[in-house]
């Protein structure tokens, strides 16, 4: 998927996905807000365990929770770009998506 026009189609998904988060359309999952407060209840706990950590344990722990954030963020965007990508093969293959006439 190295070619221009993926390239432009996933810079479109990119921008369409942070756009308006106040859509009527927006999805909400119920186990990502169970999974939210589920972590936030363990919270204190990894606050108490991490406060008898060293500046240096301290210091890896942070890392790796920053680098897990991250990599986190990039499969979300990569499942949501893989998402809209086959919902316009799909749109596509039952002949609902038009061309350009030529």
């Amino acid at each position: 998927m190295n070619n221009e026009v993926m390239e432009k189609t996933m810079d479109f998904l990119m921008e369409l996905r942070g756009g308006n988060i106040h859509r009527e359309t927006l999805v909400h999952l119920d186990e990502c807000k169970e999974r939210k407060a589920e972590l936030k209840s363990l919270e204190p706990a990894f606050q108490e365990a991490q406060s008898s950590c060293t500046k240096e344990q301290k210091a890896q722990i942070a890392e790796y929770l920053e680098m897990y954030e991250l990599y986190n963020s990039a499969e979300q965007q990569e499942a949501y770009c893989q998402g809209m990508v086959d919902a316009v093969q799909i749109l596509a293959g039952l002949h609902l998506l038009k061309g350009d006439a030529k």
